[in-house]
């Protein structure tokens, strides 16, 4: 009997254990697509919310800054009179 490559063959006694991912667990259980999901999910709003603080905390500093209309006693969005 020969054997080639595809060939499906039947083994009924694997005397070294070559064959044991019948039985063979993942080896991080816990990771499933829900965890993962979750978890880049918590990390896109953290980046969001964090890049929203350094755009704020930002836009203060100009606001605050020599020479910006607000520091001359302009108010942001009066307009023109």
């Amino acid at each position: 009997m020969s054997t080639r490559v595809g060939d499906r063959v039947r083994v009924y006694v694997d005397p070294y254990n070559r064959l044991d991912f019948l039985n063979a667990t993942p080896p991080w259980p816990w990771l499933t697509p829900a965890v993962v999901g979750t978890a880049l999910g918590l990390l896109t709003l953290m980046a969001v919310v964090m890049a929203s603080l350094a755009m704020g905390s930002r836009q203060r500093t100009l606001d605050q800054s020599p020479g910006s209309k607000s520091s001359v006693g302009y108010e942001r969005g009066g307009g023109a009179e």
